[in-house]
């Protein structure tokens, strides 16, 4: 649950109040998945994580973000599994007998995600994460320095990702090995 909803946060703008929520629910033909989905209309983040077999069909459950930061506090560095009781208005998370949070849901409608997301993608691309995040890293660096609203770009080739930002002036390039299985370049804003 903790890596569920860290991997989504950073989807989550407080700025747009209506989505500063992370949702998560199951789709009818997985019933053994449990979704997370976080997004600001700008960015989408989704984490799928096994079930167990009580899992039936989890309905979109709205968790105020403030609410999933502090359930991740709590479960920072659980091993047990987690349980997860809700009903129309409320979530609870429970390790055994002790319940760790309950937190009000939300009643509102989350955007159909799933519209945006490509069905059958076939392409892959493989990439060391630690330089990935580096390469991201040294980008975000100079995004930050200059506090203007700059575009972070990724190419990607099938041999390398190159990562760049420019804004006034400003500029930062990297390029990292990759393992891309479509033939086509891809630029991705």
């Amino acid at each position: 649950l903790y890596s569920a909803i860290s991997s989504i946060n950073c989807c989550v703008d407080p700025s747009k109040a209506h989505f500063y929520c992370i949702m998560i629910h199951s789709d009818e033909d997985e019933k053994d998945k449990i979704n997370f989905v976080a997004t600001d209309c700008m960015r989408l983040g989704i984490s799928e994580k096994k079930a167990t077999a009580n899992n039936s069909n989890i309905p979109n459950l709205m968790v105020p973000k403030k609410n999933a930061d502090h359930i991740m506090k709590l479960i920072n560095n659980v091993q047990d599994n987690i349980k997860i009781c809700y009903n129309e208005s409320m979530i609870q998370v429970s390790i055994g007998d002790t319940v760790f949070y309950t937190s009000k849901l939300l009643d509102s409608n989350f955007p159909k995600y799933q519209s945006v997301v490509p069905n059958n993608n076939d392409k892959l691309l493989e990439v060391k994460t630690a330089d990935l995040k580096e390469s991201l890293r040294r980008v975000a660096a100079v995004s930050q320095a200059n506090k203007g609203h700059n575009i972070i770009e990724m190419t990607l080739t099938n041999d390398k990702v190159t990562i760049t930002s420019q804004d006034s002036g400003y500029s930062s390039t990297t390029n990292i090995s990759a393992t891309f299985s479509s033939k086509t370049k891809i630029q991705i804003n």
